[in-house]
């Protein structure tokens, strides 16, 4: 039976003699307790009626700088901050994520941060974590209405992207402060906070990303929040000023080793050096998988010889897909990938993180990832059904760039993607999707390349029969004279007569591409004749050339033989005449010497 006390700050002793009994951590873990004075904020002493229950175990980052801090996560911060609004007590155990410990991998074996236990389980994941406790804890009440949970959500992945890029005019910058523009505009409307003026759970999100935020851009690329969001500026002032958020907040130390790792990495990374990398660039760090960035792909089991060979040809087939859209269309890098929700959820339960690496090897070109609000929004009517992995793939959504789709009111994603493409596709965008039917219908429409996932592999369609006959028709008509270059040429007055053309191209006489070859020719010959230009070989044509003299064998030219003639002339007496030949008898002599 639990034990009812009336709580004041200045019990603090009661409190920490009272709880001291319960849980123990393991022996090489850090533990807090919460502090009773930090009841009193703004100025204001509450009295609190608490029931004397166990402390909740929460495991969260520890600091890389200084032992027995807390460390720079901000999704711990989120946790930790809820705790302290609603004046729970709980044991905080820091865990070193680099070398974690065997009894936080033995209590939760992904090896995730934050984790809490609640009801002898342990739960993941800020989200979950926040609404349970405000569940199970509804007083006091800091859920956030459905339709303000959003404001803000995407500051923080759009400062992730200008913090790793290197281009400074590659968007990433007008991103982020149009993002926080909208949220300066709608503080003006219905502040001081997102809920009005009581700070919420949204407040308790957003808070420790903008702290992130300001030392982060601050120490790498000496970057402040601008005067003219007056608002923003106030909103951060508060929540940093508030004693729950004092006493969980992260040293600035830790905060910029933690974002070191990444800059540099970014830094270099040879395809995100040389083009913008996507402003928005994780779904959740607690979900253990970053949905965009520069980490490297996780790893997979050695693959067969015959495997190898596949994806080698996959490979050529994509590259040889690419370059016809490049040639063709007009297609620049970086490329846009206009992302269904679809395609997103398949991504985050088949774990293929980073997209935009995974996506760039099949391009062979760096990306930027979009969707749209319509498919966000079918997302959330939807999603549901998905299961556990809903929250991931909707954050994942959210995360990427938005795509202007002009609708008053949501339509079908389908829908909106088709519209967003139109007939010619303007934008250039790569269309990623796993519906089967949307990705035939994008087929027809010239020049919109299709991607689609099949299991843990990404695909590019190759292009359809309609867009090659389509790039055919294109060049043809691109070979005639435009009926404004067929007036022009018309009234030329320095045309030979015997050149000048009285009628247009006929078509019943199936005349039209000789006349339009004439028209040619006579363009030409009138723009020199203009010009004074006299008409000139252009190329001389070759000759066959004999072999080089010097690689050649000179002929020898023979000389009179006199004592041929003569031996002629003699016959036989010259041949009488000839040296007899003697041969040395050295044995005789030495016989004769002996003797």
């Amino acid at each position: 039976m639990s034990t009812t006390a009336r709580i004041h700050p200045t019990a603090s002793a009661v409190l920490s003699t009272t709880i001291k009994h319960h849980l123990r951590p393991p022996p090489n873990a850090v533990v807090f307790r919460t502090n009773p004075n930090s009841l009193r904020r703004r100025g204001t002493t509450r009295t609190l009626t608490v029931a004397m229950a166990a402390p909740l175990d929460v495991c969260a980052k520890a600091s890389v700088t200084v032992p027995n801090k807390l460390g720079d996560c901000p999704f711990c911060q989120r946790v930790l901050l809820t705790l302290e609004e609603k004046h729970l007590p709980y044991d905080l155990k820091l865990v070193d994520l680099g070398n974690k410990p065997e009894w936080f991998l033995k209590i939760y074996p992904e090896g995730k941060v934050p984790v809490v236990k609640l009801d002898e389980k342990w739960v993941a994941d800020s989200d979950i974590i926040t609404q349970a406790l405000e569940e199970k804890y509804p007083d006091p009440p800091l859920a956030t209405p459905p339709e303000k949970a959003s404001v803000g959500s995407k500051i923080f992945s759009t400062f992730i992207g200008f913090l790793k890029s290197k281009d400074a005019k590659d968007g990433t910058e007008e991103a982020l402060l149009n993002e926080l523009k909208s949220f300066d505009d709608y503080l003006k409307e219905n502040g001081p906070f997102i809920n009005g003026k009581v700070v919420s759970a949204a407040d308790f999100s957003l808070g420790p990303k903008l702290y992130h935020l300001e030392i982060a851009l601050g120490h790498f690329k000496d970057w402040s929040i601008p005067d003219s969001l007056p608002y923003v500026k106030s909103y951060m002032k508060s929540i940093f000023s508030l004693d729950s958020f004092v006493k969980t907040s992260a040293l600035k130390e830790d905060v910029i080793a933690g974002w070191r790792p990444k800059v540099l990495a970014a830094a270099q990374d040879s395809y995100h050096h040389s083009a913008a990398t996507p402003p928005l660039d994780k779904i959740s760090s607690e979900a253990g998988q970053d949905f965009v960035g520069s980490r490297p792909i996780r790893k997979r089991f050695p693959r067969s010889p015959l495997g190898r060979i596949m994806r080698v040809k996959r490979q050529k087939r994509h590259r040889k897909s690419v370059r016809f859209y490049t040639a063709c269309y007009g297609f620049r890098q970086p490329y846009k990938v206009l992302c269904d929700v679809t395609f997103v959820h398949h991504l985050v339960t088949n774990r293929i993180t980073p997209a935009d690496k995974a996506i760039s090897n099949v391009l062979g070109a760096p990306v930027l990832l979009f969707t749209t609000n319509c498919a966000i929004a079918e997302l959330k009517q939807h999603g549901p059904m998905l299961g556990p992995s809903y929250s991931q793939s909707l954050e994942a959504a959210n995360s990427l760039i938005t795509a202007r789709c002009d609708h008053e009111s949501h339509v079908s994603a389908e829908d909106c993607i088709l519209d967003v493409v139109g007939q010619s596709n303007s934008e250039h965008f790569f269309v990623a999707t796993q519906h089967v039917d949307l990705r035939r219908k994008l087929l027809k429409i010239p020049g919109v390349p299709a991607i689609y996932a099949l299991r843990t592999a990404l695909l590019l369609e190759s292009p359809s029969d309609a867009q090659h006959q389509f790039v055919k028709a294109s060049e043809e008509q691109r070979l005639h004279m435009t009926d404004l270059e067929y007036k022009l040429l018309k009234k030329k007055k320095n045309i030979p007569n015997s050149l000048k053309i009285n009628d247009p191209p006929g078509e019943e006489d199936g005349s039209g591409d000789q006349n339009m070859e004439a028209q040619a020719v006579a363009k030409r010959d009138s723009a020199r004749i203009g010009l004074g230009v006299k008409d000139k070989v252009q190329f001389k044509r070759k000759r066959a050339k004999g072999p080089n003299p010097l690689s050649c064998k000179k002929k020898k030219t023979k000389k009179p033989d006199l004592h041929s003639a003569q031996e002629r002339k003699d016959g036989d007496a010259t041949l009488r005449s000839r040296k007899k030949r003697s041969r040395s008898r050295k044995g005789k002599k030495t016989q004769e010497a002996d003797g």
